[in-house]
């Protein structure tokens, strides 16, 4: 490569790098100190061979922290059930693989999927992984703005989830607290296709240590919400 092409490779890759920090700014409100830490979170293991699992479980776990906090705030006179119920909701495979298309994050993906790009189970994913790299580089204030401004949005659209009562697992916590009986999830088994890239999980429910359903998904989410919809139906509630 000579040097000409050499400068006009930088340009490209600058303009690249500028326009991808600019899309973080424009997600977050914050202009990225540590780019790298996205970058990981939206590169797929199909580019790259490692997993952003890691970012995830951060990711999850301070979504579902700033989500509780400001149920908390918002909703005084609501007991703990309600609380736990939304929460849910707010922070669910379905609502975070919707909030992934209209944030358009799903457009930063860095992937070789050959066409396999639609697989449900990469969007809410990618998402917990972005709140896991703004975690690590600007803080928990930063992760809430982010919640307060995606996942509960509007007064209207929060509502409307308040309203759907679609959640399985939501209701189990629910019954759990009423009947004073502790509930738990188990992971039972996981297998990987890689023709396929796909993970399955099979996931039991218990209720005071007695199974009472068990369901199969390509994400941990999406199993135990059918082994919890696999419940309710049992308990008939």
């Amino acid at each position: 490569m000579n040097i000409l092409s050499k400068i006009q490779q930088w340009i490209s890759d600058k303009r690249k790098s500028d326009s991808f920090a600019l899309s973080v700014k424009d997600l977050t409100g914050y202009p990225p100190k540590d780019i790298s830490l996205y970058r990981r979170a939206l590169t797929h293991r199909s580019v790259s061979g490692k997993s952003n699992e890691r970012l995830e479980f951060l990711g999850d776990a301070a979504l579902s922290l700033t989500v509780a906090e400001q149920l908390y705030e918002l909703f005084p006179d609501q007991q703990e059930g309600f609380l736990t119920k939304n929460r849910s909701k707010l922070v669910c495979r379905e609502h975070l693989n919707e909030l992934t298309h209209k944030m358009k994050l799903d457009e930063l993906l860095i992937h070789n999927l050959h066409g396999k790009k639609n697989t449900k189970d990469i969007y809410g994913n990618l998402l917990e992984a972005f709140v896991g790299a703004l975690y690590l580089d600007q803080g928990i204030d930063a992760v809430r703005a982010f919640t307060k401004r995606w996942l509960l949005g509007n007064q209207k659209h929060l509502q409307q989830i308040v309203r759907n009562d679609k959640n399985y697992k939501s209701r189990l916590y629910e019954y759990s607290q009423s009947v004073h009986e502790p509930l738990r999830f188990e992971l039972t088994k996981h297998q990987y296709n890689k023709e396929k890239d796909q993970h399955t999980y099979w996931y039991v429910v218990y209720l005071n240590e007695q199974p009472i359903g068990e369901g199969a998904g390509t994400n941990r989410r999406e199993a135990e919400a059918t082994a919890s919809r696999k419940a309710c139906q049992k308990l008939g509630i």
